[in-house]
């Protein structure tokens, strides 16, 4: 069965589309995140520091016990999403 998409087009109901926005945006960080990691570290790794001291600044001690937690939650949960070393 076909339908008309948001921008006009029509497609299957079961093909999956894209949110090119999202996507470019997305991914243009990301290269631009390896890139700076190639190209000068030290940078890189000021740069994320001042991002975490900000951010626990405005944050406050919640933002640190968040991440703790992030981490906490993560870590026994990494066989069941695929890191063990068998797949």
């Amino acid at each position: 069965m076909k339908s008309k998409s948001n921008d006009g087009h029509m497609q299957n109901e079961s093909s999956a589309t894209i949110a090119w926005l999202t996507f470019i945006l997305s991914a243009s960080s990301l290269l631009a995140f390896v890139a700076l990691a190639l190209i000068d570290l030290d940078s890189l790794s000021t740069l994320i520091n001042a991002a975490f001291t900000w951010s626990t600044r405005f944050f406050g001690a919640a933002w640190q016990i968040l991440l703790l937690l992030n981490i906490a939650i993560a870590v026994p949960c990494r066989k069941q999403i695929g890191w063990s070393k068998n797949g």
